[in-house]
């Protein structure tokens, strides 16, 4: 009977550096892979490592969505608004966009313009996403009042609260998560590795396998992922109820 344990790990600051092993060889170690049981400490089932709803690129409205975007909208001053994608939220989405250049001082103006229609239609958060090739309209969005909320490789998301309200908007994500693979075969040998690279390297320390969880991957999955990168072992997993 072969039991496999996954542990939990909160890591914090990140760390995306990969573990890596010294054991790479092309043939599988036996470790009876039909008799393996996966036993879990923690619920729910299907935990995911979190990430910022809005750090991907927002996708366009499908028909009949109940998305509303605004386009060429003049406001009371004449002022042509920004286009904006309303969110589930009570907010919008401001998705900066085009290769040439934007005059700060004409973005400011729709900016105003459009704070404040949206502020009489009762919108909450607003959103800004500036593309690395918008960096020059920093400065004008935060004098607007909007602040960093994250940030990506390709572009920089800012927002900011309009109502005379709290503000709800959740903060950042803050950590990653993180597995250590627990395996006892029936000879109750528990498989280890030492590392190749990282802070365990040259150390002759024996480690169980362990990584991170990549973005929307189930936290037994990743163990089995893991594993596999790690040592070779494939590891099949029965449930029993």
């Amino acid at each position: 009977m072969v039991a496999v344990l996954v542990l939990v790990l909160w890591l914090v600051p990140i760390n995306f550096a990969a573990l890596s092993s010294s054991s790479s060889s092309s043939s599988s170690p036996s470790l009876s892979p039909s008799s393996i049981n996966r036993n879990v400490s923690f619920t729910p089932t299907h935990l995911h490592a979190q990430r910022n709803l809005l750090g991907s690129q927002p996708q366009p409205p499908l028909p009949n969505a109940g998305l509303a975007q605004e386009k060429h909208k003049m406001g009371e001053s004449n002022i042509e608004m920004l286009q904006a994608e309303e969110d589930k939220h009570g907010g919008v989405v401001v998705d900066v966009e085009g290769e040439h250049p934007i005059d700060p001082l004409h973005f400011s103006s729709q900016l105003q313009a459009s704070i404040s229609n949206w502020r009489q239609e009762g919108k909450k958060g607003v959103w800004i996403k500036l593309p690395i090739q918008h960096s020059n309209l920093v400065d004008t969005v935060v004098k607007a009042g909007f602040r960093y909320h994250h940030a990506e490789p390709d572009h920089l998301m800012l927002v900011c609260w309009i109502p005379h309200s709290p503000d709800t908007i959740p903060p950042n994500a803050s950590h990653r998560l993180g597995i250590g693979a627990f395996l006892i075969n029936n000879n109750k040998e528990l498989l280890v590795v030492q590392e190749t690279g990282g802070r365990f390297k040259d150390t002759g320390i024996w480690k169980m396998p362990t990584g991170t969880v990549n973005e929307g991957e189930d936290i037994c999955a990743a163990a089995i992922r893991e594993v596999k990168e790690e040592t070779g072992v494939t590891i099949h997993t029965r449930t029993h109820t």
